[in-house]
């Protein structure tokens, strides 16, 4: 399937449904363990020519030569820092209160590894997830949860999901591809697929209808012309 032009359809985005069950199944829900631990702790920074070491509310910090400007400069400190946290390692940008803010990249101690942008110590902004189990997330981040549009890499299936998000759930249209090239064109509310949806088979030539998620009528017996347009209604084009 192509995607329109508009950024809330089919672009990048995540999925949770494993084969075809229609049921929920959340991929890597996002618990308090794997968000980004308090940076309270040490920080270190390097630099190729200089160190400089002070002390600043406790806490032990070199600075780096490297500037980076983002988006949010009046609040992001103009450097990068490595940054030793309980449950991780962190290298990007602080504001002034020390918090993960612009671009950074964490590394966690249970194998997850998340590199975007960082807003008052959560993910925020666009950024890329790869989690321990080797699937992945592309796409938009609000507060620490997947939100907006994004695509999840299933690596165990080869299943990709495209579609939105909200809090961490997908929510709205979304396109579910399945590794042998059929795909579903659904909408999801807090991650359970509802109302009418569309299942293509893998060469496009034949539609199937779904409810809910789940197959109703014969197998490639929805009519074409309403499986195109159902499909179009839902931000999609094949």
């Amino acid at each position: 399937p192509q995607a329109s032009d508009e950024p809330s359809t089919y672009t990048e985005m995540e999925s949770t449904i494993l084969s075809y069950d229609g049921g929920p199944k959340q991929l890597e829900p996002e618990s308090a363990s794997s968000l980004q631990a308090s940076s309270s702790n040490h920080f270190l920074k390097h630099n190729d020519s200089t160190q400089i070491l002070e002390e600043k509310r406790g806490i032990h910090v070199h600075r780096h030569s490297e500037r980076h400007v983002g988006d949010d400069e009046s609040s992001a400190a103009s450097e990068y820092q490595l940054v030793k946290v309980p449950g991780g390692e962190y290298y990007g940008m602080l504001n002034e209160l020390s918090q993960k803010h612009g671009q950074g990249k964490m590394r966690y101690d249970n194998g997850n590894e998340y590199e975007g942008q960082w807003k008052y110590n959560k993910r925020d902004g666009k950024g890329t997830t790869k989690y321990a189990s080797g699937n992945v997330y592309t796409g938009t981040w609000k507060a620490g949860k997947r939100h907006g549009f994004g695509v999840f890499n299933i690596k165990k299936t080869g299943d990709i999901y495209r579609g939105n998000w909200e809090q961490g759930l997908k929510s709205g249209p979304g396109v579910y591809e399945y590794e042998d090239g059929e795909i579903d064109v659904s909408f999801y509310q807090e991650d359970i697929r509802v109302g009418e949806g569309v299942r293509w088979s893998a060469s496009r030539h034949t539609a199937s209808r779904l409810v809910d998620g789940q197959l109703v009528g014969e197998e490639g017996g929805m009519l074409l012309e309403d499986a195109t347009r159902l499909t179009k209604q839902l931000g999609f084009v094949v």
